[in-house]
């Protein structure tokens, strides 16, 4: 099948969550036997790795970009970038059209519609709402969320098809128990994501403060990995707070958890989340997660075999969490296998294009019908 994968986010040097979602899904497809090709509005960190594993990539640079009904009608630089599109498309020979911006869906599908080709859209934000109410536009949609996708099917048309199909990542390496239990005397925690209040990292170091009150120097040490927004207020607050000997800023570091002691412990303290990547990559490598009861990660952790998981936006109960998972650590009760084994069962990029197909083939279908 050939698929053509859409992004308006501009290059991220694969920090963000959507652009790695973007390459992981492509690169599954086309090892399953598919033709994915990836259209950006610019190139990057994305359209280097795509072209590493043999992806095409194309370069539209107005996909990028809010756009509203009168710009889709009127603009002249939209009207161009839909242009565009649609000779792309039907030069590529493109089967189904899958978006995951926003804003560059909405030129997208336009494109898809004008010539007839099946639409796909993957919201990755959490908006409970068809995200075109205003633009009479035909596609389907994905969410990466179960709470999202249940509140969505009661709300949205019924005329208007939806699927659920939880994100995916790649298997790492295998970790035994004992491994976990005494390579590292003194596991640390971290964080790894954009710093945006979304991401509640100011939560997590006022919980590292009160786990310094608790346990003194015996406070495990936190690393911060990505950039945003909000970098200079934390780091304003870990020097208030006397963290600055414990919480330690590293800057964005693209495939950390690849490198990272597996023995370490992921804290994943967001307010809001769809179906993080962060958490299966943790998962995948058999490491001890903490993380807030938002978007999918119930679906991922659902019980404390697996991590524990907080109520968001407490920071007692995050640093409850934390102290708890390292106590299971200590005492040898986190077993590693078992997180491996979830994750290759129902999170892997191979079981997630497996989903993405059949939704896929079932909108084709439907919009061949339509046709007739």
């Amino acid at each position: 099948m050939r698929i053509a994968h859409v992004t308006g986010v501009r290059s991220d040097g694969l920090n963000g969550g959507i652009e790695r979602h973007v390459l992981n899904l492509a690169t599954a497809q086309k090892a399953r036997g598919d033709a994915p090709l990836v259209v950006v509005p610019e190139p990057g960190a994305l359209t280097e790795a795509c072209t590493e594993y043999g992806i095409p990539v194309a370069v539209e640079a107005g996909l990028a970009g809010a756009t509203t009904r009168q710009a889709l009608s009127a603009d002249p630089q939209t009207k161009r970038t839909i242009e565009n599109l649609c000779s792309l498309f039907a030069k590529s020979g493109t089967e189904i059209i899958h978006s995951h911006t926003r804003a560059a869906g909405a030129k997208t599908i336009t494109a898809g519609n004008r010539i007839r080709v099946p639409c796909i859209f993957t919201d990755h934000e959490l908006r409970i709402s068809s995200p075109y109410d205003d633009l009479n536009l035909r596609f389907a949609a994905i969410v990466v969320c179960r709470s999202v996708f249940e509140l969505l099917r009661r709300k949205i048309p019924p005329e208007e098809t939806l699927y659920y199909i939880p994100n995916g990542t790649k298997a790492q390496g295998h970790i035994t128990r004992h491994k976990l239990v005494t390579s590292r005397p003194h596991p640390e925690l971290m964080s790894v994501g954009r710093q945006v209040f979304s991401k509640g990292l100011d939560i997590l170091i006022l919980a590292m403060a009160e786990l310094k009150r608790r346990r003194g120097s015996d406070c495990p040490a936190l690393n911060i990995y990505g950039e945003g927004s909000l970098e200079g207020e934390l780091k304003e607050m870990v020097l208030v707070l006397r963290l600055d000997n414990r919480v330690r800023f590293h800057g964005a570091k693209p495939g950390i958890l690849e490198v990272c002691p597996a023995t370490d412990v992921l804290v994943v303290s967001s307010r809001i989340e769809t179906g993080p990547l962060v958490a299966l990559e943790a998962m995948s490598r058999g490491m001890p997660i903490v993380a807030t009861s938002v978007g999918d990660i119930p679906e991922m952790i659902p019980d404390q075999r697996y991590g524990h998981v907080v109520k968001a936006g407490s920071i007692i109960a995050l640093a409850d969490g934390i102290e708890s998972m390292l106590a299971d650590v200590y005492a040898g009760r986190f077993d590693p296998d078992l997180s491996i084994e979830r994750h290759r069962r129902l999170f892997t990029v191979e079981k997630m294009a497996d989903c993405m197909d059949a939704a896929y083939k079932d909108w084709i279908a439907r919009e061949a019908t339509e046709r007739q």
